[in-house]
């Protein structure tokens, strides 16, 4: 199965990922993440007493706005160790209990078999070099009939050819180790018993503006990130959707 492989790298780079943490900006509530967040809601149906595990947490706000809405038992884990102390010191902030926030990779979680009721993996698999092996792991820390919220950006197959320099720009800036289309992402799931019971395939012209004249422009960012408010400055300063079930 051809995957699309977009570099070299073949085992995770933690120097690469603690840069990356120290430059992005703290995850804020805006139309696109506040989606995301009713969209892994609804489609994992998250409830009270819930074990979730948010993989590759960066600052922990996707496993954040679980818990505001339900009594979970939430994990972030992150690469980085600069991500995961952003994350806590966001929990302590938010005044959420019930939250634990770790530093480890995916290709060995440090979690007993069957730990999870669900796994969100948002814009992350694409960063690892050993798909397979995070899958298998996946799998073994997922209880019985588990919910993981996975994505993978779209091969570039799929993706209209003006936006294709942008793509490739996104995914040398960002780390990215390879796109896939739908059949072959399905695919790679079911080999680890994964099966999509939810599949939703999202259009690139939205995310390339929101790249192109946010993420990308300085000018406009900073603005932006003036906009977040006091409490997320100070913090600072210190494709296809899946539903798997297991």
């Amino acid at each position: 199965m051809a995957i699309n492989p977009l570099g070299p790298r073949t085992l995770l780079d933690r120097t690469f990922y603690e840069r990356r943490a120290s430059e992005k900006n703290p995850t804020s509530d805006n139309p696109e993440m506040t989606g995301l967040t009713r969209r892994i809601r609804e489609w994992c149906g998250i409830r009270d007493g819930q074990r979730v595990l948010d993989f590759g947490c960066y600052d922990g706000y996707i496993v954040r706005r679980m818990r505001s809405g339900a009594k979970i038992q939430g994990i972030g884990m992150d690469i980085s160790h600069r991500a995961a102390a952003l994350a806590k010191y966001a929990g302590r902030r938010d005044g959420l209990d019930g939250l634990e926030f770790i530093v480890a990779e995916g290709a060995n979680l440090p979690f007993p078999d069957k730990s999870f009721d669900v796994i969100i993996c948002s814009e992350i698999l694409e960063h690892v070099p050993d798909l397979d092996r995070v899958l298998s792991e996946i799998g073994r820390v997922l209880v019985k009939g588990g919910r993981l919220y996975a994505t993978m950006p779209n091969s570039l197959s799929d993706v209209w050819h003006p936006f294709h320099a942008l793509c490739q720009r996104i995914d040398r800036v960002e780390g990215h180790l390879r796109r896939m289309t739908r059949g072959e992402f399905i695919a790679a799931l079911q080999r680890h018993r994964l099966q999509p019971v939810r599949v939703q395939y999202r259009g690139f012209a939205l995310s390339a503006l929101w790249y192109s004249l946010f993420i990308y422009n300085p000018g406009v960012k900073r603005v932006g990130i003036s906009l977040i408010g006091q409490n997320e400055s100070l913090f600072f300063s210190d494709s296809h959707g899946l539903l798997p079930t297991g």
